[in-house]
């Protein structure tokens, strides 16, 4: 007899969350070490702060870049730099590109 999906479902989400929390304290050091030094970086707190929830990059890309005074250019570079890092996540293509905090840098 099989178990329902649901049941593997709440299994494996278990199984993830407590692998997410061992990996947090194992690397809790390197984490912080580079939280701040992401906090410290102007630009790269302003897009963590503005990508709180999903937005869509070009709206994202035109605040930051206006609030910070630079070009949308360099904004995107700081996108894929923190996407690269797992401080952001992504979902989408094209303008339909949308950004969020991943909740690694705290």
């Amino acid at each position: 007899m099989t178990r329902p999906a649901v049941d593997d479902e709440a299994a494996v989400v278990d199984r993830l969350d407590r692998l997410i929390g061992i990996m947090t304290f194992a690397f809790s050091e390197q984490i912080e070490a580079a939280s701040v030094r992401l906090r410290d970086d102007a630009l790269a707190a302003a897009i963590l702060e503005g990508s709180s929830d999903w937005r869509l990059s070009g709206a994202l890309q035109s605040s930051i870049a206006e609030d910070a005074g630079v070009t949308k250019r360099t904004v995107r570079k700081k996108l894929t730099e923190l996407r690269n890092l797992g401080a952001i996540t992504s979902r989408g293509s094209g303008t339909a590109t949308e950004y969020r905090v991943t909740g690694v840098v705290r």
